[in-house]
């Protein structure tokens, strides 16, 4: 890797000191060249870390509350910190962890009440505090697992299978929750540097933005009305392998009325995947559904409102609550039993995002 530095400055000429062997510059002159070597320094830093994230071992997890805030979450284990350089027995030992934890959305409170988790090197777990806070850093976990090999001089991350991670958190809208994820070695597929969910008028939709794919096959797109179980909607192609920026949309047609969270799932074409963060919506857009004629001397009726039957499972119940009649619709109109003259209930459940419609129906 070249990395060119363009110098916007004159050259000249240093006085040289000669001393004990040592050649040097002017004590005078040191202050402005010690300065220029930070800023080279520094430049180089920024300029090499982007790159050698991508090879590190590093896991995800964004967490949403219900107060519309998001607590993103980064751990990256970087080396196995042993006991001892001596180990002919055995020696313990603990992981050296990389943090980075951001609050995104709404109502960001100053900490959560809890926040820790757990490495998970073949049978061990190790175990570490985190910041309850936004903040980015290292630390060590405090378990001291005993390992009974002598390898404590060229252990590392990989060669002990540190491959599984958990986070215990509990905050301001975010009930005790225990999330596992696994840890991924391999250079990350794909660069995501946008994502956005926006709340229309009777739908949702989806943008986010790409600037490298390596070996995408595909992006799924994942919905949740709890933040925990997620259901899939919706996938889009990916672009294979690029380095260009593109961009890409889609829509949730079926939204729940209230919060819906969503998140990117990002398939390579050997199965491995990765999420994006997640993204809250509050829908209140949904069309209004009703029923007629209404009420009805006949045995048809239409539906107003609905978007997509197929979607629909119908079940009529009599004022005792009992079914009487139960079908799936294919069109906006349904062709109902010969039923008694009095008040029924109509219910509509979607069969894509759960939402039920129960409409009071009177049979003449």
């Amino acid at each position: 890797m070249m990395l060119l530095v363009k110098k916007n400055f004159k050259k000249r000429r240093f006085p040289i000191v000669q001393n004990a062997g040592n050649t040097h510059l002017c004590p005078a002159k040191q202050p402005r060249t010690r300065t220029m070597n930070r800023i080279l320094l520094i430049s180089l830093v920024l300029f090499l870390i982007p790159a050698i994230n991508k090879f590190e071992a590093k896991a995800q997890i964004s967490v949403p509350s219900s107060n519309g805030y998001t607590v993103n979450i980064i751990v990256k284990p970087k080396s196995i910190v042993p006991s001892t350089n001596n180990c002919q027995w055995g020696y313990n030992y603990n992981v050296n962890i990389d943090y980075f934890i951001t609050f995104t959305g709404s109502n960001i409170p100053a900490s959560v009440y809890n926040l820790h988790g757990n490495i998970g090197c073949n049978t061990k777990s190790h175990f570490f505090m985190l910041p309850r806070n936004a903040s980015a850093g290292n630390l060590t976990s405090t378990s001291n697992q005993w390992r009974s090999q002598n390898d404590c001089a060229t252990a590392t991350v990989n060669s002990l299978s540190c491959s599984q991670a958990s986070i215990t958190i509990s905050g301001p809208g975010i009930p005790n929750r225990i999330i596992s994820f696994p840890v991924s070695y391999s250079l990350l597929p794909v660069e995501l540097v946008e994502f956005s969910a926006d709340a229309l008028k009777d739908k949702v939709k989806l943008q986010w933005a790409t600037v490298t794919e390596i070996n995408n096959e595909y992006f799924t797109i994942e919905r949740s009305t709890d933040g925990s179980n997620w259901k899939e909607i919706k996938q889009v192609k990916g672009a294979g392998n690029t380095t260009d920026r593109i961009d890409y949309s889609s829509y949730d047609e079926n939204p729940v009325n209230g919060i819906n969270y969503y998140r990117i799932k990002q398939t390579d074409f050997d199965g491995k995947f990765i999420y994006s963060e997640i993204r809250q919506v509050k829908f209140t857009g949904s069309t209004v559904i009703s029923v007629y004629p209404n009420p009805n001397d006949g045995n048809t009726i239409s539906f107003k409102g609905i978007s997509r039957p197929a979607d629909m499972v119908m079940t009529v119940r009599d004022a005792a609550g009992s079914s009487v009649y139960s079908s799936t619709l294919s069109s906006n109109n349904a062709q109902l039993p010969v039923l008694k003259a009095g008040i029924y209930v109509i219910s509509l459940v979607n069969k894509a995002n759960g939402e039920v419609n129960n409409l009071r129906y009177v049979k003449m």
